[in-house]
């Protein structure tokens, strides 16, 4: 019975040690250059049930290929044509071309030609590259 009390009792002691160290607080300047969030061209492109709408609101000039819609080029929101989806246009169209894909009713070549000619008039960074 005694081992039990024993047991059940527990020290209550607390250290009452207090840090001597004094807080301090540095005051640190935020930088006042912020970074540019990255814009993504899968957040600038129409979705796919929209294409229609899209091609009526901006016009023929926002596809590579209007009687399809395919490869839109402009921003979903502005109708304002991207150096971005001029690229991934291009890319996809290349890609296709590398792998030997031909299509029936128009030519991979032909996009790919397409998108360089307007990217060369919007002066975009990856034409030259």
């Amino acid at each position: 019975m005694l081992i039990m009390k024993n047991k059940n009792k527990k020290s209550t002691k607390k250290s009452t040690k207090k840090s001597t160290k004094k807080s301090t607080k540095k005051s640190t300047k935020k930088s006042t250059k912020k970074t540019k969030k990255i814009i993504y061209w899968r957040d600038i492109k129409p979705k796919p049930k929209t294409l229609k709408k899209y091609l009526k609101k901006y016009g023929k000039k926002c596809f590579l290929l209007p009687s399809e819609l395919k490869y839109p080029i402009c921003d979903k929101n502005t109708g304002i044509v991207h150096c971005k989806g001029l690229l991934a246009g291009h890319y996809r169209a290349a890609l296709s071309t590398y792998r030997k894909l031909k299509p029936k009713t128009y030519s991979y070549r032909k996009i790919m030609n397409k998108s360089r000619k307007i990217a060369k008039k919007m002066k975009c960074n990856w034409v030259n590259k």
